[in-house]
């Protein structure tokens, strides 16, 4: 994307549970690597134009608020603003069901993992500069698999 290596990936993390919105920011933000410019409850408030056109990439959790956006509608919103924003979607569900929702044109730059309790800060900047250098691992997820789903969820 449009970053350069001589600063901070800028990050917009989005997550409505306010426990591990704070351990993981807290986490995120021991990382040179990263510059958290954003933490968020829901959806609503992620929406913030001026920082969403300074970040890099979006964590977000799938399942925000039932009186919101998803994760993944939320990204595509974002993306909306900000065409060179990565999105990074993680998710207590089965995150390989979710890519066939991002529209096919939209994918490069968008990335899926599970929660889990057992990542280390290293996994998460892994992820989130990836997915920021406009890669990402949805591709990990076979095209057999993706259409399958972009299939049913059509029916």
């Amino acid at each position: 994307m449009r970053k350069s290596d001589m600063r901070s990936t800028r990050l917009l993390y989005v997550e409505n549970d306010s426990a591990l919105r704070r351990i993981l920011g807290e986490m995120l933000s021991k990382s040179n690597d990263l510059e958290v410019i954003g933490s968020y409850s829901n959806s609503n408030d992620a929406l913030d134009r001026s920082l969403v056109r300074k970040a890099d990439v979006a964590l977000i959790d799938f399942a925000l608020d039932q009186n919101g956006l998803n994760g993944i509608e939320l990204g595509i919103a974002l993306r909306n603003i900000n065409e060179y924003i990565g999105i990074v979607i993680y998710s207590q569900y089965s995150v390989s069901q979710m890519v066939s929702r991002v529209p096919k044109a939209m994918r490069s730059g968008w990335s899926f993992f599970d929660k889990s309790a057992e990542m280390s800060l290293e996994d998460y900047v892994d992820i989130i500069k990836l997915t920021s250098s406009g890669k990402g691992n949805w591709e990990k997820f076979s095209a057999d698999k993706i259409e399958k789903n972009e299939i049913q969820s059509s029916i």
